[in-house]
């Protein structure tokens, strides 16, 4: 089983404060965290590349996880088309 949650970060760029989003998953029964991807732009491409990179055949991070537990954020959106028909099974969160 694992476990998936967008967080923010503040960074100072040459260009100002910037918000940058981090990806963190997290296998429950290891309690191994993986940072998937950093970004200060999070869209549904880099969503959906995320997805797939989880799911790599040989070093995805989620290939022998049954369940992704996931929050009801719309960011999740794009990724779980990644996972439909497939193991991780997307459970979500109740509201």
């Amino acid at each position: 089983m694992g476990a998936a949650d967008f967080t923010t970060i503040e960074v100072w760029t040459p260009w100002g404060l910037e918000t940058y989003y981090i990806l963190a998953i997290m296998k429950l029964s290891t309690r191994k965290v993986e940072i998937a991807g950093i970004t200060p732009n999070p869209d549904g491409s880099w969503r959906q590349q995320i997805g797939r990179n989880l799911m790599d055949s040989y070093e995805g991070f989620l290939l022998d996880t049954r369940y992704l537990i996931l929050d009801r954020d719309s960011k999740f959106l794009p990724m779980c088309g990644v996972f439909e028909n497939t193991n991780p099974e997307v459970v979500t969160l109740p509201a």
